[in-house]
């Protein structure tokens, strides 16, 4: 087939995989990455707020002398956010 051929006539849907697995453009490729992607995020963002819960059980087990060695009060523990990736470097 030509160019010709692609642009003027209908592809069914085989003949359309043939033509993006030989442009290197194969969907389940696409679609498996996305789906990476998403797991990878997500497990991510889980074990962010894992560690971020066992940081504040952390600071809530410190003596008030301990955290104010450290610059934080006892009431000012809870409005603590966890850090963002970019903040993590």
């Amino acid at each position: 087939m030509s160019a010709m051929d692609f642009s003027t006539k209908a592809l069914t849907t085989n003949q359309a995989c043939e033509v993006s697995n030989i442009l290197g453009h194969p969907k389940r490729t696409r679609w498996s990455e996305r789906l990476s992607r998403t797991m990878i995020t997500l497990f991510d963002r889980l074990v962010d707020g894992l560690d971020h819960g066992r940081e504040m059980r952390v600071l809530h087990a410190m003596d008030d002398h301990m955290l104010a060695d450290i610059g934080i009060a006892r009431c000012d523990i809870d409005s603590i956010k966890p850090r963002s990736k970019v903040e993590q470097g």
